[in-house]
């Protein structure tokens, strides 16, 4: 399907490393993988990834009683966190076995009246057009191949004033040698990546779907302890990954993840990508 953010590698690829994710993002606890802002008082992964729903929520005016739609919502903490705040949640994802999960772990909460899970694809949706005060996308739209129809799809389901609020990597600068283009590669070949929004290209792509009210910024030095965490835990577990592998026990696929988790790091402090927090308005 055309502008379909899952596809069959990045279905393989989150399948086959659920473990890692397991361990790497805390999920038990969190529920998401996602890189939070670690502010001065965050202590932990958990509470950055608290931090950052809190502050999106902030930055997108949402409130109580508001109809959201969550694209790609992964294993469901943030839809969680969202309903819990009063919003009615739709959320959806192209991995039938996120849905599952997300379905079975939120069903028992008090608030699950108001969460709504689906299986869909984000860029090609079933709702009619003004359905939703909020799109709430909290670093899915990396795994989109067509990020043109992504902005298209959210500002048409939008409400007049409604917005788009989406954290993710952005592409920053160009790779100048083959080594940051080696590095740049290994990550999102790694991680399954189609490509990430060109940070100077998205206020133009955002005003081309039709948003009048473009907000991006850089929240870098928030995430980058994430990132930083990340790349220390690949370096004891790359050696033993590909040890593993030799001996048939984890797949080049679960090797490559370990493979992205180092080289997202390097290419954020080379500055070939960026976090970034954008708010789109219809």
């Amino acid at each position: 399907m055309t502008g379909m953010a899952h596809d069959e590698r990045i279905g393989n690829y989150f399948d086959q490393c659920k473990v890692d994710y397991r361990f790497c993002w805390s999920l038990d606890r969190s529920k998401c993988m996602n890189y939070g802002l670690w502010t001065r008082e965050v202590k932990n992964l958990w509470m950055a990834n608290q931090r950052q729903i809190q502050h999106m929520v902030s930055l997108g005016s949402i409130r109580t009683g508001q109809k959201l739609l969550d694209a790609g919502c992964g294993f469901g903490g943030p839809a969680a966190a969202l309903a819990d705040l009063g919003c009615n949640v739709v959320a959806i994802d192209a991995n039938p076995r996120h849905i599952a999960f997300a379905r079975e772990w939120t069903q028992p909460l008090p608030f699950a009246q108001r969460i709504e899970f689906e299986l869909a694809d984000y860029c090609r949706t079933r709702f009619d057009d003004s359905s939703f005060d909020i799109v709430w996308a909290l670093e899915s739209v990396c795994y989109a191949k067509d990020k043109q129809a992504f902005l298209n799809e959210a500002f048409r389901v939008l409400r007049p004033g409604g917005s788009l609020i989406m954290a993710d990597g952005f592409e920053n600068l160009s790779p100048t040698s083959r080594r940051d283009q080696r590095t740049y590669d290994d990550w999102l070949q790694g991680w399954a990546l189609p490509s990430l929004f060109p940070v100077h290209r998205v206020k133009s792509m955002a005003q081309n779907a039709g948003f009048r009210d473009v907000n991006v910024r850089s929240y870098k030095r928030f995430a980058l302890q994430s990132s930083q965490r990340l790349y220390f835990m690949s370096l004891p577990a790359l050696p033993i990954s590909r040890t593993l592998e030799w001996l048939g026990m984890r797949t080049s696929v679960q090797t490559g993840n370990v493979i992205g988790a180092r080289a997202q790091y390097q290419a954020l402090r080379k500055d070939l990508w960026d976090y970034c927090i954008a708010r789109f308005r219809k």
